[in-house]
Parts: C-alpha cells; structure tokens; sequence
C-alpha cells in the first residue's frame, strides 16, 4: 500500500512506537502508537477487541480525508511534544477547522474535539455564518455551536444579508425566530423574513404555521397588523394572533426611549433620550463572573419636545404613538389637554381635550384605544373613566369604576384591563382588584391585593400580574398626621385561580416610578438616582405558589425593614452606591444608567417602546 513519503519516519520528535494511519485516497500519515491509544476511542476500542489491525502497523481509514489525518497527526504530534499553545490551538483556515473535526469525531478524541470546536466559533462572522452552521450540524453540534451561531444571528440581525438567513434550516430558522433577544428594528421584519424564507422553497410551507405562532403580532403597529392578515390569507393559514395578552415586551426589537429632562436647570432639554431594546437588554445584563456592569448609557435625541410646558403629565404608547396627558400647569391649574407624537413622522399633534380635566389617574392602552381612570379633579376624586379612539379623535366616557382613588396603578392581562389599590379621599391607602372588559363595558371585582398600596408598579406577563411597591399609610397620634411608610415587597396574581401570593422583597423602594417589562424582567427607574432595579419575574412564574399566604404581617413589622433597607440605601447613593451589582441569579438586581455625556442627574418620567424613524 502505498505511504506518503513524508510519513517514512517520524519527524514529531517521538521515541515511542508508531503507526501510519492510510486515508481513504490512500495516503499515509505516522502517529505515535500510545499517543493514538491514549487520547483515541475509537483506536482504544480496537485495541481491547483484540481485532488484529490495531496491531499492524498501518491503520486503513477509509473514511477520511488525507486534510482530516494530517490535523490528527498535527494534533497528535503537538500533544507528544508538549507544544500545545497556551489558550488553545492556533488559528486554522475553515478548511482545516472542518477538516481536523472530521477526524477527531471519527476517531473519538475528545480533546480534539473541543479544541477544534473552539476554533471553529473563532471563524464564526457575518459571511460565514452558514458555512459554520452546516459544519456544525453535519456533527450535531447543536449546543456546543449550533444554538451560539443562532444567537450571533440574532444579534447582527441587521447585519447579515437576507441570502445567508433564507439558506438555514428549518431547525435553525426555529430557534432563530423563536428567540426573545433579536437586533431588529421592529417585529415585522421576522415575520417578512419568515415568509421569505417559506417563499424560497415550497416543501417549505409545511412549516410556515410553527413558524408564523412564534411572531409576536402584539407588537405590531395598526398598519403592519393589516399587512399580515393579507398575507396569511393569501396563504391559507390561520394563524392565532392574540393581541394585548399582557405587559410584557416579549422580542428586544423597536427602540427604547425615555421622556424627562437630562440637565437641572433646562426641563425641557434633550426630552428624548434613546437607546434599542437590544442594547438595552444587553447592557443590563450581569456576567457571571461578577464583574460590576458598566451604566447603560441613553443617547439623545434631536426630537423636538412637546409644544408645552412638560411639567406635570401622564404618558402612554399605544399603536406606535406616544400620548402625553398634561395633568398640571405651571400655576397648579389641573389639566385635561391631550397630545400625540408619531415617531415616524416625527410630529406632535394637540387632540381633543378630556371631558375631565384630572390628575394622578391611570393611563393605559387596550385594544388600540387609550384609558384615563379615576383620579383626582380640583373638587376632589372622580371614578370616571374616559377613552379615547384615535380612528376617530374623540374620547367617550364609560363605565366608572366602582371606587374613586387617587395614585392607583394597572394593566392589561388577556384583553382585560385590571387596576389595583391607589388611595381614597381620605389618603388611606386600598388593596381593591377591579378588572374591565371593554366587550360589555363593565368592571368587575377580583380577589384583594394581600396588601393595600397606592403609588406602585403593577405588570403582567404570562397569565400572571405583579404589583410592586407602593405606599401605605399609617395614623400617628395627631388625626391626619400620616406616615406614608414604603411597601419593600411585591405580589403574583393569577389570573385563573384568582388568588395573590407574596413572592419577592425590594433592595430600594419603588413609588411613583417609571418601570417597562421586556423578557420576563420589570425594570424599574429611580429618576434623579439614576439607579436601575431590575427584577427577574420569570423566576415566579416557574414556581408554583400556594395563596394561603397570610395577609396579617404586621405594619410595624414591615416599616422596620423599611427603614433598615432605607438607611442602607440612602448610604449607598451617598457612597456611589455599592450595592449596585449582583449576581446574575439574583431575582432583584441594581444597576446604573446615565445620560450621554455621563452625568448622573437623569429625571426620567416614562419609558416606553416606539418604532422610530431615522430623525
């Protein structure tokens, strides 16, 4: 048979025996014997079959390559003589990289393996991601590259042409779409980017409803929503395409945008401040080696500000627009002004004003329409409830709520929309759930939060709703001498059972603050501090929590860890707050975020997510 005649001798520096390994084209390749033995399972199998060609001196291979024995022999030949590079293996081509994996699976040699797999990621960029991925798969990398090159994909998801993302799998272009964390300016363009793909390809079309069910249509815009009920239709598929489940942004796409001002002196100055979901998400994401995150930076924009004085109002995003509802002017007159901006065209527009004018109401979106409920008016509360249809630019008023309160808080669950707590005349703080079907135009009951609150975050995700913080009230010795003392804890409501459980604790108090929820994380923003609390909801919903939860811990005993959390926290603003940072399992995280030029001063009065053009 013929040898290469390189192989003659050994050139690896080895004293010990050796054996030619014969590639299918019949080139041979010498190894030392024992060093094959040792880090081979396949050659180590052979050798205790007691099979007589693992004692000849020639091995035949019939199925690989001459390419795959030498980065064998050149893997096996550096291992002999200690020469292994320290972090790794040197750079290969691709070639060699697929070449070497070929024989280090066949033959079994572990280390190999994962030498060359690292190798392989090294190669991994925007033009060959395919290249890697059909590389990968041909061994079934799935874990170990597969899933890492989708999640590349996911975040250069702008950046990689539509050619290389058409070219993947069915599998792959699963876990791709499927993914939460994409780099994407807006949902739509996964859902084009679905139907490309099936249109490449007819045999394709099996797949299409799997794929399609992953698209979050509750983050389309009105126009967007239309597009693709034409097209669905055009292909036959009946798609279910639920529509305000819950509170939850479940994709990083759009853009993250903050309102309120960046400079003391200036209210009014670089009122959008922006940042995409992607970076965002990134950006607050702790590492697991406990390295302290850098603050997550928004940058401004040169959007113009509201045409009035933005000093007191609510805010809210429905159908891609920001609607802004001025509560106050600057002489304390309480206000029912409302105005819109339209992010693509970058435009503010004045809309009708409320039928009352109100403040410390809830503002919230459900079904395209906005709600303004309950409230304070300058003759007191108001269990009125008013929406507005932008379709037509008129606000109607509807169903009230069966008890006026100030400072309550809400959401949407399910295509219901449910408020909790907020105060009464008489500033005591209330635990009421009511939930409104907007079909019947009707409010109605549910369980009581096991704790009354007012000024707190509430958030839906998965069927499940939480409020956060908030405020309660405690009498002293003085009739209507009041504490208003933070609530440091946080309930899960489900929808079904109908039943609040008590499910996490605070590091800082939450009252009267801005908060979003992407991912299955509520991000809570501590205005003028500048400090992020981030809150791992997901964790809860795993869990399965008895409502037995008793309701009689005691005020005092509560106000105690507030006001030991309070003095921990007010020492940690005051020394650069080192209880930011933590590890990435913690269910309640602190963070920092900044304005662009890294000042620490950021007065944030809402956040939200829009689809922006180009300004």
């Amino acid at each position: 048979m013929k040898k290469n005649e390189n192989d003659a001798e050994s050139n690896d520096g080895s004293t010990g025996e050796q054996i030619v390994l014969i590639s299918k084209s019949g080139g041979g390749h010498q190894v030392d014997r024992n060093m094959l033995l040792r880090t081979s399972g396949y050659f180590h199998g052979l050798a205790n079959s007691g099979m007589r060609d693992a004692h000849y001196r020639e091995l035949t291979l019939e199925c690989l390559t001459d390419e795959s024995l030498i980065e064998v022999k050149d893997y096996l030949s550096k291992l002999s003589t200690n020469v292994m590079e320290n972090g790794g293996p040197h750079l290969k081509s691709l070639n060699e990289v697929e070449a070497g994996l070929d024989g280090a699976f066949y033959l079994l040699i572990n280390d190999m393996i994962d030498g060359y797999i690292e190798l392989l990621l090294k190669h991994l960029d925007e033009s060959t991601c395919i290249r890697v991925l059909d590389i990968a798969n041909k061994h079934v990398l799935i874990n170990q590259v597969v899933k890492k090159v989708i999640k590349y994909m996911s975040k250069n998801f702008k950046e990689i042409s539509e050619r290389s993302k058409t070219l993947l799998s069915p599998d792959e272009m699963f876990y791709l779409v499927a993914s939460e964390e994409i780099n994407a300016d807006s949902e739509i363009e996964i859902f084009n980017l679905i139907i490309k793909w099936i249109s490449e390809d007819q045999s394709r079309k099996c797949f299409a409803e799997k794929l399609l069910t992953e698209v979050r249509y509750n983050l389309m815009t009105t126009n967007e929503k239309q597009k693709y009920t034409a097209i669905l239709h055009d292909l036959n598929l009946n798609i279910s395409c639920s529509k305000d489940k819950d509170s939850n942004i479940s994709r990083t796409v759009g853009m993250l945008f903050v309102i309120g001002s960046t400079e003391k002196k200036h209210q009014a100055k670089s009122f959008f401040n922006i940042l995409p979901v992607y970076d965002f998400v990134e950006a607050s994401t702790i590492s697991g080696d406990g390295t302290e995150p850098s603050p997550i930076k928004f940058k401004p924009s040169r959007r113009k500000q509201p045409p009035f004085d933005s000093f007191c109002y609510t805010a809210c995003v429905v159908d891609n627009c920001l609607y802004l509802i001025r509560e106050e002017t600057r002489n304390n007159m309480i206000s029912r002004e409302s105005f819109v901006y339209n992010p693509v065209d970058a435009v503010w527009s004045k809309c009708p004003n409320m039928h009352l004018p109100r403040r410390d109401f809830y503002l919230g979106g459900l079904s395209g329409h906005l709600y303004a409920v309950s409230g304070r008016t300058r003759h007191g509360l108001t269990p009125t409830v008013e929406k507005y249809v932008p379709s037509e630019n008129r606000w109607y008023m509807v169903e009230p709520i069966p008890l006026a309160v100030t400072s309550l808080a809400g959401c949407v669950c399910n295509g219901m929309m449910f408020v909790s707590g907020g105060a009464d005349e008489e500033f005591f703080a209330q635990n009421q759930v009511y939930r409104y079907d907007p079909s019947c135009n009707k409010w109605f009951s549910r369980a009581p939060m096991l704790t009354a609150r007012f000024s707190h975050v509430m958030t839906c995700t998965e069927n499940k709703i939480f409020v956060v913080g908030g405020k309660t009230e405690a009498y002293e010795s003085e009739p209507f001498d009041f504490l208003k003392e933070e609530i440091m804890d946080g309930e899960m409501y489900d929808v079904e059972s109908d039943q609040w459980s008590s499910v996490l604790k605070l590091k800082l108090p939450v009252c009267d603050l801005p908060s979003i929820t992407i991912n299955n994380f509520l991000y809570i923003f501590h205005d003028t501090s500048c400090l992020l609390i981030k809150l791992n909801l997901g964790k809860y919903l795993k869990e399965k929590k008895t409502s037995n939860v008793s309701s009689s811990l005691s005020v005092q005993d509560r106000n105690a860890n507030n006001n030991n959390d309070n003095l921990v926290t007010n020492e940690a603003m005051e020394q650069n707050s080192p209880c930011v940072g933590a590890h990435p399992d913690d269910d309640c995280q602190i963070l920092t975020f900044m304005n662009h030029n890294g000042k620490t001063w950021f007065d944030c009065r809402y956040f939200g997510v829009m689809l922006m053009s180009d300004v």
